[in-house]
């Protein structure tokens, strides 16, 4: 234990953590240290700052005297932020490496740069060897902090501290690591005590209480704290009420406030604030539209609102999972939360009793970020929580399991167990790696750029494409005797929003296809219909999704996996619904053991990544990440991937629009298939050729559609009777260069074309 003397415990925990770091880690300005006059109240600001020290270093000095070799330190919280510092001399000489992990949210550089001591306790920190956040935004926030305060940079290619998939920061000849992941529940735990016959015994008796037998119950547990919102719950929960007369005497809330443990927060005001709107919700709408219970209520006005009266003894885990157990809708309406596992437990109790169950959450929960199944809010507006309430009352009873099943994905994988083994072991790699470094003499940390073989890879020269004129396309397509067209799906065919969307809901296709537009699909049933014409679309999508969205279009040809699976237009026709396997792509299944290693690697540190795999390729996906953090993380993962599977044949591509990184068949592309397409019998001496997509892999298309049109046609000549011309139309969607030498600006002006050219069929 640390004896700490009590004035420098109370001085350090409720005048310094609390008063000033807690307030400004949570992005609010601590003005408690300002006077009512508006003087600075300088000698107590000092003497808290002052006990702060003392605090961290009496820890210090208790670890310092059991420290031994290859030993391991993990601080946690803001209330020892000083302690890397303190301990980095002896840790050093120990190979003892230190692990800080900060619980709460860290603030934009504006707010943290208003704490006196800011590059005092940033340089504490960075005496850590890793650093860890629960969200990317505070990594972020913290690594902006450093650079613009301390003027620290970020190494452009990771050393031995760092592996991919982590970022990190070089400072004093050192390279602090900063890691990203979410702290969990254990599942186990609580689904153990869900079917105990004590929370069984309770949950049944609050519903008796409460009279809560046929009704939709929503319900929300916090601290009597400005932060947590629960004033904007009541309020957003009476207006639905009166805006949605649907919902009345159908629904009713249940919300536990705890008062806070300590005096910093105005948790007097808040109470006095919910216990008016309580009230007024009962007197409006029925005393059974509202149980509004108060743990502790210590005076008559709690008592008076309180529904049942629970001491802060009878409120325990016991308790909650009895709450939780009765709760149809979890309401979280927090204005600012860093770490809150309610809904963790509430996700895991709700599908152990196979009772369904839904996360309304607001935006600014840190829990929202990870809980992907949840429907997120904006707290400071009351038609977003009313609109999110109302939406999951409206939800089907399947569409909210498809929810909950997908948080409670997370939950039942990213556990307390596997957080701290994973944390763990990044410690024990970076003391294997200074060991190791010590050994060898090599520098600790390297801020240069990138190893010379990869700077100096050569890169192809694109050009910008000009604009689509439709009426030349039209003019070349009706003079056209044989025409070929390709189409891209995704971006191309669908809007590119449309599919990240529908992939942030579904994490796949198969089952849930998402289909080209009536519009689009009546366009190339149109054109497909024509014998003229060789129409088909080249996706990476599997077989089966291609066949069930685009397999009633009669004479499409269809190519999956960007072609390492394909149905010719000629079987379409034909009515079969065979693909052909790619026979020269020769697959070699190490590459895969491989990339899936390394991609577990990545999705374990990056919260809403997954990997999707198919028979010729590996799909690593961030579409639900922090944008920032999965185009990080996917950046860094292809560069990793390249390097990894050189001596396979594979090419790894990343694609930031579609939220991507992806390994295939180095012999399967877009250009490989189209190229088969084009030397079909009936496709040799067509005058009119069309591709159009949108991103990297349609690049192959039209680089094989340009190499087809410089070889001559024998049966096709031009309008002037002289040489057989071929005309070659690659069409890009979106203004970039290209090796495509036109555009359109959306899927939108795709559909117009496609019109144009529809109208002329036939």
């Amino acid at each position: 234990p640390v004896f700490v003397d009590p004035w420098d415990l109370h001085d350090a925990y409720m005048e310094y953590t609390k008063t000033t770091l807690w307030p400004l880690l949570h992005n609010e300005l601590p003005t408690q240290t300002v006077g009512v006059s508006g003087q600075y109240h300088y000698r107590r600001a000092k003497e808290a700052w002052s006990a702060y020290q003392i605090v961290n270093t009496l820890f210090a000095n208790e670890i310092k005297a059991r420290l031994g070799a290859r030993d391991l330190v993990w601080v946690h919280g803001h209330h020892l932020l000083l302690l890397p510092e303190r301990l980095s001399r002896e840790c050093r000489q120990n190979n003892v490496p230190i692990g800080l992990y900060v619980h709460t949210p860290f603030p934009s550089n504006s707010i943290f740069s208003a704490l006196p001591q800011r590059k005092i306790v940033l340089g504490a920190m960075l005496h850590a060897s890793i650093i860890g956040f629960h969200l990317y935004e505070y990594a972020r926030n913290f690594m902006i902090s450093c650079r613009r305060l301390l003027g620290l940079v970020e190494p452009t290619r990771p050393t031995q501290n760092m592996s991919r998939g982590m970022l990190g920061l070089a400072w004093q000849s050192r390279q602090i690591v900063i890691t990203v992941a979410h702290v969990g529940i254990e599942p186990s735990i609580v689904e153990a005590r869900a079917t105990s016959e004590s929370v069984t015994r309770r949950a049944r008796a609050l519903r008796d209480a409460l009279n809560l037998d046929g009704k939709i119950v929503l319900g929300g547990v916090e601290w009597l704290s400005s932060m947590q919102g629960t004033a904007l719950k009541l309020t957003a929960y009476e207006n639905l009420l009166e805006s949605y007369d649907k919902w009345r005497g159908r629904v009713t809330l249940v919300q536990v406030c705890k008062p806070v443990p300590y005096k910093v927060d105005k948790g007097a005001e808040v109470a006095a604030e919910c216990r008016a709107i309580a009230e007024r919700v009962r007197m409006r709408f029925g005393e059974d539209a509202l149980h509004y219970v108060e743990v502790g209520a210590n005076d008559e006005a709690a008592r008076r609102v309180s529904s049942i009266q629970v001491t802060p003894e009878e409120w325990d885990v016991n308790m909650r999972v009895a709450v939780w157990s009765i709760v149809d809708i979890l309401i979280v309406s927090a204005t600012r939360d860093g770490l809150n596992l309610l809904p963790f437990e509430y996700v895991s109790v709700r599908d152990k009793l196979r009772k369904g169950g839904m996360c309304v959450l607001s935006e600014f929960a840190g829990c929202s970020r990870v809980l992907n199944g949840a429907i997120r809010v904006n707290p400071f507006s009351l038609t977003s929580i009313i609109e999110g309430i109302d939406r999951a009352l409206s939800q089907s009873r399947g569409d909210s399991d498809f929810s909950l099943q997908k948080d409670i994905q997370f939950v039942s994988k990213n556990t307390t167990a596997s957080w701290v083994e994973l944390f763990v072991k990044d410690l024990k790699r970076v003391q294997i790696a200074e060991t190791e470094r010590a050994e060898s003499g090599i520098p600790a940390a390297d801020a240069d750029g990138l190893p010379p073989a990869l700077s100096r890879a050569p890169s192809v020269a694109l050009l910008l494409p000009r604009k689509l004129d439709v009426e030349m396309l039209v003019r070349a397509y009706r003079t056209a005797t044989r025409r070929v067209l390709c189409f891209g799906l995704d971006g191309t065919l669908i809007p590119q929003d449309t599919v990240i969307t529908h992939l942030k809901e579904n994490h796949d296709f198969t089952g849930r296809g998402q289909a080209p537009s009536p519009a689009m699909l009546h366009c190339l049933r149109t054109l497909a219909a024509d014998p003229a014409n060789d129409v088909s679309v080249l996706s990476g999508r599997g077989a089966s999704d291609m066949q069930a969205i685009l397999g009633g279009v009669h004479r499409l040809g269809l190519a999956a996996e960007l072609g390492f699976l394909r149905r010719s237009s000629t079987a379409a026709a034909l009515g079969s619904r065979q693909w052909e396997r790619h026979t020269s792509a020769t697959d070699n299944d190490a590459w895969r053991q491989e990339a899936k290693a390394v991609m577990h690697w990545y999705t374990t540190r990056t919260n809403g990544s997954y990997s999707r795999w198919q028979e010729s390729a590996a799909v690593w996906c961030y579409h639900d990440a922090d944008p920032d953090f999965g185009r990080f993380q996917g950046k860094q993962l292809h560069l990793q991937l390249s390097q990894q599977l050189s001596q396979y044949p594979v090419t790894v591509t990343h694609s930031p629009s579609k939220c991507q990184v992806e390994v295939r068949i180095r012999a399967v592309n877009k250009g490989v298939t189209t190229d088969s397409i084009l030397c079909q019998t009936h496709c040799r001496n067509a005058d009119f050729v069309l591709c159009c997509g949108d991103d990297h892999s349609d690049e192959f298309m039209f680089a094989a559609a340009l190499a087809r049109a410089r070889a001559p046609l024998t049966a096709v000549a031009d309008r002037a009777g002289g040489a057989p011309a071929r005309r070659t139309f690659n069409i890009t969607v979106g203004h970039k260069p290209s090796r495509a030498t036109l555009y359109v600006e959306d899927t939108r002006q795709v559909l117009f074309f496609l019109q144009a050219l529809a109208q002329h069929a036939f």
